[in-house]
Formats: C-alpha cells, sequence, structure tokens
C-alpha cells in the first residue's frame, strides 16, 4: 500500500494546487494559518538526506517561488519552509505564511523560557562540531561562466556521492 501522499499524487483525497513533473502541492488539512501548504517530491523518499541533491535543490527553489507568492497573496512579511516526515514517511516540506514571531518556533511550545542550561548547549555543540569535522564543505553548485553567461554547475564530488548512492 502506498503512503497518503502517493495516493494525494494519485489524485485521492486533497486536491492538488500547483503540479510539476517532479512536485506536487497541497493545502494542509490541519494548517498553522491560512495558506499552509505542503510541497512533496512525487517521488516516495523517506528522508530528506536522501533526496538526490539536484532534486533537492530544485525542490528549495520551487519553494522559493511558492514563497513569494504566500507573501503576495496572505501580505505575509515572512514564509517557512519545513523540512518534515515524520507523521507520514515520505519527504515534505511546509511553507507557512509567517506572520507571529513564533508561528513555527519552539517558543511557542515551550512552557519555561531559556529552560536548557549553557553547558548542555556547549557540550551539544562541541558534539556535533567533532561530528560534523569530516563532512565535505564543498558547494554542490559553483559558478562558471559559459559562453558569456553566468551559470551554476553541480559538482563533481556531487555527482560521485549520487552515483555511489544509485542516482
Amino acid at each position: 500500500m502506498s503512503c497518503v501522499f502517493c495516493q494525494i499524487i494519485e489524485g485521492q483525497g486533497t486536491p492538488l494546487c500547483l503540479e510539476t513533473p517532479d512536485f506536487v502541492a497541497f493545502p494542509d488539512t490541519r494548517p498553522i494559518r491560512p495558506g499552509h501548504l505542503q510541497l512533496i517530491p512525487r517521488i516516495c523518499v523517506d528522508c530528506f538526506e536522501d533526496l538526490p541533491g539536484p532534486l533537492a535543490g530544485a525542490w528549495m527553489q520551487l519553494g522559493q517561488r511558492i514563497a513569494r507568492v504566500l507573501k503576495s497573496v496572505y501580505h505575509a512579511p515572512r514564509v517557512g519552509f519545513v523540512v518534515s516526515g515524520h507523521e507520514v514517511a515520505h519527504v515534505h516540506a511546509h511553507l507557512i505564511p509567517l506572520h507571529a514571531p513564533d508561528d513555527i518556533t519552539s517558543a511557542r511550545y515551550a512552557k519555561i523560557p531559556n529552560r536548557v542550561d549553557p553547558e548542555v548547549v556547549a557540550l551539544e555543540g562541541e558534539r556535533l562540531r567533532q561530528a560534523l569535522d569530516g563532512v565535505s564543505l564543498e558547494p554542490c553548485l559553483r559558478r562558471e561562466v559559459l559562453r558569456g553567461h553566468e551559470v551554476m554547475v553541480l559538482s563533481a564530488a556531487s555527482l560521485v556521492l549520487a552515483r555511489k548512492k544509485g542516482r
């Protein structure tokens, strides 16, 4: 059985408000604010880190275009792009017109402000720094001039990684 988002892609349930060859968007059924929608890839991928790099980039770019429309339609100073995947095991992004400073922050849900000990934060920071020490920081895209035009080129390291993962 396919996931609920795959069913939506197939035309069952929530109506789509945008379709491209790679993505669909539809209104969230439990919106934080009016205009809250979900943007999902047509391929069913569990976790965002498993989404092929070029597709992830296209997802973000489409999200930016949608955000500009949401800002205009809903008179929102900002639009949040929140990647999720817990409730439905199909990577998805929530695009949410933001009006209040805490619309999508933990401050809205925290009962005690600043409840985490600064020493704990420092220890976690060091743990993450060490864990990220070996991660390549080479940009996935680089700017080049091609026939007099500036273009973005996918780096060789990104292609090698994608090839190793079978994408």
